[in-house]
């Protein structure tokens, strides 16, 4: 069934942005500036508005309240300049987090200089200033009562006293200015390594980012697999640069590098390079996969520095007594950071390992809950001691009603509303209006109402859908599958496939019993529809359906009556013959 939207025409006291009217003669700068403040407003793109206000009439009691307050120039956390904000925010953020450690990690020494990366910072840090003021004039959300706070006082105590604050002033000081006008200040120099903080807001990035996925309606398969990607890359990417930033303490305190420090010989690469070595170095380490500080580093170190500083080849047995050397010799700061790594990797194979499995969970449930389902079933025939033809049968029926995936229909189709319900209905069997004939025929409504009362049913091979002889309650449509039709005395009459039905003749036809013996050739899948509700759909039937009806089972008794006879006959026959015979 098709829904219309509904196009209202009754004209409203108010506009929908919730703002008031202009009037005509209004200039361009305040129809400019109401445009704008609408932009402030709670947007109706927003998904998140469903939750909080539900209704239409929610959502506009919002707009108006948030307009016509003393507060009307905050910005509203829902709003489409929030949004915007969001998604700047979390790109800049994503920036500072891949620059940041990069600064801090290869040459801090010179990291007040002028160069790319302090020119990325530089601006990524204004966006930052500009944020922390914005932050005082955006609403924010309380999850709990599910109500939004516009009060400016209370917002800035609510920020102010939040714990990101102190973080977010410290981690923007514009360090990198005084840097470029006094080059030698000490103060800025310490000061800089402050914007390690930002790494802090690592979980505002990643809600900034499910926020804006979920505003421009990203598929969720590639929201989970690129939020993923973004974790994996902040930690391996910081790991990297923080194992490359720990020998550069040394370097910062005494002005050179241990002599055994296992940057010494990349120290006079490139970026690329020494972050190549730094990151498949780390990543041994998270991954247990190597030990990186071997017994005969240190040996091999000091090898190489004498045949630099003596120009000439050493004997094997001074060779041999460096070889000796103890794995302690290397820097114990180094030490105690792969230490660190080990067990950080530890942690995090955990943690993707049980993400892993539950992602893995939740994709499979249904054929969890299946198996579970199959499982039981099979200790319930075990426990009753059914024979195995009568096991297969059932294994085969749970098989094809729930195609291997287990789910409540009654709970589901219970809580929706009747009218749904009755679309639900038509799309399942919309297959089944194409092929059954009389359904094409009947209007909307009444095809509505008969789809609403049907009822799915499975049948396995040989099994008897109708009785000959019984009182029919009710008539029968063929989904799939196949159904063989006999005569009371045995004999085959027909086949019927997909869009078939049977079983309207005791329906139609008075004071008549079935008529035929209906039974399942393969797995059928059938819809039944019961008397009383096909009396309730029919009876204001003003398309000449029902006479159509009627006509066809008429004309069905009949020829099945006539074939009854003819075969009492032929079998009559046939015993009076075998009967003079002998």
């Amino acid at each position: 069934m098709k829904l219309m939207p509904h196009i209202c025409t009754i004209e409203r006291d108010s506009s929908k942005s919730g703002l008031p009217a202009l009037p005509l003669s209004a200039g361009w700068f305040r129809r400019f500036t109401r445009k704008m403040r609408k932009f402030y407003l709670v947007s109706d793109r927003d998904p998140r508005i469903i939750e909080y206000y539900r209704t239409t009439t929610g959502l506009m009691d919002e707009k108006r309240n948030h307009a016509l307050s003393r507060n009307f120039y905050m910005i509203h956390p829902f709003s489409d300049v929030n949004n915007c904000r969001e998604a700047v925010m979390a790109f800049v953020m994503l920036i500072c987090f891949a620059v940041i450690p990069l600064e801090l990690a290869y040459d801090p020494t010179h990291m007040l200089n002028l160069t790319w990366k302090s020119v990325v910072l530089s601006i990524a840090n204004v966006f930052c200033m500009v944020d922390i003021v914005l932050r005082f004039f955006t609403g924010y959300v309380e999850e709990n009562l599910k109500v939004t706070v516009l009060k400016q006082k209370k917002v800035a105590r609510h920020y102010v006293f939040n714990s990101y604050f102190i973080f977010d002033v410290l981690s923007s000081l514009p360090t990198d200015i005084a840097g470029y006008v006094h080059p030698d200040s000490k103060l800025a120099f310490y000061l800089h390594f402050l914007r390690i903080l930002k790494s802090a807001r690592v979980l505002t990035f990643l809600t900034s980012f499910d926020r804006t996925a979920f505003f421009t309606r990203w598929n969720k398969t590639l929201l989970i697999c690129v939020r993923y990607f973004l974790m994996v890359f902040i930690v391996m990417h910081w790991a990297t640069c923080m194992n490359s930033f720990i020998p550069q303490i040394r370097v910062l305190i005494y002005g050179e590098r241990h002599e055994f420090s296992w940057s010494r010989h990349v120290e006079h690469e490139n970026l690329i390079h020494q972050y190549g070595y730094s990151f498949f170095k780390t990543l041994g380490l998270l991954m247990c996969a190597r030990n990186d500080q071997p017994e005969d580093f240190p040996a091999l170190a000091r090898e190489v520095r004498i045949r630099q500083n003596n120009r000439e080849r050493r004997s094997m047995v001074e060779v041999a007594n460096v070889l000796n050397l103890n794995i302690f010799d290397v820097p114990p700061e180094e030490v105690l950071w792969d230490i660190v790594l080990a067990v950080v990797g530890k942690i995090c194979m955990a943690a993707f390992a049980v993400v892993i499995i539950t992602r893995v969970y939740e994709v499979y449930t249904l054929e969890t809950k299946y198996q579970g389902i199959m499982n039981q079933l099979s200790e319930y025939m075990k426990n009753k001691k059914l024979p195995m033809t009568m096991r297969e049968r059932l294994v085969q029926y749970y098989e094809h009603r729930y195609q291997k995936k287990y789910f409540k229909e009654a709970v589901i189709s219970g809580i929706l509303s009747e009218n749904l319900r009755k679309e639900v209905n038509i799309n399942v069997c919309k297959q089944l209006v194409h092929m059954v004939n009389i359904f094409s025929e009947l209007p909307p409504t009444i095809l509505a109402n008969v789809l609403s009362y049907l009822k799915a049913e499975v049948y396995l091979p040989n099994d008897i859908i109708i009785k000959a002889g019984t009182i029919g309650d009710s008539m029968y449509f063929l989904a799939s599958g196949t159904v063989a039709v006999y005569t009371p005395s045995g004999r085959e009459v027909c086949h019927l496939e997909d869009g078939a039905y049977f079983g309207e003749i005791s329906l139609i036809l008075k004071n008549t019993k079935r008529t035929t013996d209906i039974i399942a050739v393969e797995v059928c899948e059938v819809y039944r529809l019961d008397k009383k509700a096909f009396r309730s759909c029919f009876k204001y039937d003003n398309y000449g359906v029902f006479e159509k009806m009627q006509q066809i089972a008429e004309l069905r008794l009949q020829k099945t009556t006539m074939l009854e006879e003819s075969y009492k006959l032929e079998l009559f026959q046939k015993a009076y013959t075998e009967k003079n015979q002998y």
